[in-house]
């Protein structure tokens, strides 16, 4: 019976140090994520942990973002169409590795082709 308790308590602190490999931390990731990135189709703006914008002839139309495990949840909150609902808005996923940000914008993120889209990060150095 003893035996079995510490099995147990092994395997759960076994199991709780798995699940918290796993997670990435967010913070980390939205302070690597700030900083412009521009791709073939278009440049967008990390300026903060929930601000977005999409620049567009030289203007930033802004979005919210919140990152979740590996995936960013995108608004649209600009000022082209603000008081036109444009449904709820998506968790898209995502993949940063170093300088290289990839967002899959598919089925639909207002503003963005539906593709999955590469990024890399422009030096502003």
């Amino acid at each position: 019976m003893k035996k079995a308790v510490i099995n147990l308590l092994f395997l759960l602190i076994l199991t709780s140090l798995f699940v918290s490999s796993c997670k990435k931390n967010t913070d980390d990731v939205k302070s690597s994520l700030l900083g412009k990135w521009i791709s073939v189709s278009d440049t967008i703006d990390i300026s903060s942990d929930h601000d977005l914008y999409k620049i567009v002839h030289g203007d930033g139309d802004h979005y919210d973002y919140k990152l979740s495990q590996d995936s960013i949840w995108i608004q649209y909150s600009g000022k082209v169409l603000p008081l036109l609902y444009l449904g709820p808005a998506k968790y898209h996923f995502y993949q940063l590795k170093g300088d290289k940000l990839i967002i899959d914008f598919r089925p639909y993120c207002f503003g963005f082709l539906s593709q999955i889209t590469s990024y890399t990060r422009l030096n502003t150095k």
